[in-house]
């Protein structure tokens, strides 16, 4: 589940569909993002475009997902291009960073959704159980691995860690509860590199 604040608007526009990204994009709400994401592309979607005026910041497992999107493939064949528009200062750093701006086209000029696209907020239908949430862990991060060789030496810990236990998922609910909501404001480029750092011991 999402926390407090946190959450995904969307609205389809032809072939393109808008989603707006409000607190923080996390791993508490990338299975919302590619959810949807899957959903409309398989309803013919061929571009994704992500807001990023009011997103707070991104974690690793959210831009992991992101990056996924951009393997999908529209029904006309072709890759799904994903745009990344509106980001701050902070936004454009992790970005770079972690090297989605390989894969996505990041618009640095200021964009405006087109008139007449009424955004409503995604439910979080939240997933199936802890294996499917797992699974979303690791090939987010797999994703991101993809992109270059300080990705896989900073995330290859995290899906080996991933791999070894079915717990992992109460340690990452219970690392957000109390890391995550109180550095919110403090660093909020949190990875699951992170993670490591903090609840390698807890078990």
């Amino acid at each position: 589940m999402a926390q407090e604040g946190d959450r995904l608007l969307a609205a389809r526009a032809g072939s393109a569909l808008y989603v707006q990204v409000h607190g923080l994009g996390a791993f508490s709400n990338a299975h919302v993002l590619e959810s949807v994401c899957t959903r409309m592309i398989e309803a013919g979607v061929s571009s994704v475009v992500v807001d990023l005026q009011v997103c707070r910041g991104m974690d690793s497992t959210f831009m992991g997902v992101l990056v996924g999107i951009t393997h999908c493939a529209s029904r006309q064949g072709a890759s799904v291009e994903v745009t990344l528009i509106n980001a701050d200062h902070h936004n454009f750093r992790i970005i770079e960073n972690l090297g989605l701006d390989k894969v996505c086209t990041v618009r640095h000029d200021p964009v405006v959704p087109p008139d007449g696209v009424d955004m409503i907020e995604i439910p979080d239908a939240g997933v199936a159980d802890d294996r499917q949430y797992l699974a979303l862990l690791r090939r987010a991060h797999e994703n991101l691995c993809e992109l270059g060789y300080a990705n896989e030496k900073a995330f290859r810990p995290v899906i080996d860690q991933l791999r070894k236990s079915n717990r992992w998922i109460s340690v990452l609910r219970n690392y957000w509860a109390r890391y995550v909501t109180p550095m919110k404001q403090h660093d909020r480029s949190l990875g699951a590199s992170v993670i490591i750092d903090h609840v390698s011991g807890w078990y």
